[in-house]
């Protein structure tokens, strides 16, 4: 007789606009079955602190109708709190891009409702914050793969999951969409690799 252990790796997730319980609904599904709608983890083995905010929020609707979104109340306050004991390695999650950079040029993602611009002045107290203390934002909501730099902070754009990707073209200059995961390899509180790991049918034409 043989027995085996197997080690599960726990899964931290923020929520974004479709784990709201109908249009900007509470994320009583989300607290319920997944866990709590903002985190922070310290990881002194490796020197690495990771925060996870929630900035799917409807805040309100522009004048095409669409929804403009956000960070829910105290998120901002959390995140500065969190970052008063943040390890050498800070990442913060989050589920919208913000309007920083290329991502801030309304020709390069064709739906305004892709990222979240300085409504309530959020924009700017996120980047006050994150300033010279965070080295990488992983972001989603955009069904696609991107990159950009700003203030000494790198932002990676990681959508997708299972739903349609957007269409070649959709972000100029950007990689051909494609299924993936990305994997950071961190040691001392740096990130030393990143590697992007196709999947599914994409991965074919990656």
């Amino acid at each position: 007789m043989r027995t085996e252990a197997y080690l599960i790796s726990p899964f931290f997730i923020v929520p974004g606009n479709h784990e709201h319980t109908g249009i900007n609904g509470p994320l009583t599904n989300f607290r319920k079955y997944i866990g709590p709608t903002h985190f922070g983890i310290h990881l002194p083995k490796i020197k690495t602190t990771i925060i996870g905010l929630d900035n799917s929020q409807e805040l309100n609707s522009n004048a095409s109708g669409q929804s403009v979104y956000g960070f829910a109340p105290g998120e901002l306050a959390f995140l500065r709190e969190k970052l008063k004991k943040a390890q050498k390695n800070t990442v913060v999650t989050m589920h919208v891009p913000p309007r920083i950079g290329k991502w801030a040029n309304p020709r390069y993602f064709q739906d305004p409702t892709s990222t979240f611009g300085n409504t309530r002045g959020q924009l700017t107290r996120f980047l006050s914050s994150v300033r010279g203390k965070v080295s990488q934002v992983l972001v989603g909501h955009v069904h696609a793969l991107d990159q950009l730099s700003y203030q000494g902070t790198r932002y990676q754009l990681s959508g997708g999951a299972g739903a349609p990707l957007v269409k070649k073209g959709f972000l100029k200059g950007a990689p051909t969409p494609i299924f993936h995961f990305i994997e950071f390899t961190v040691r001392n509180g740096v990130i030393v690799k990143r590697r992007v790991i196709p999947v599914g049918e994409t991965a074919l034409v990656a």
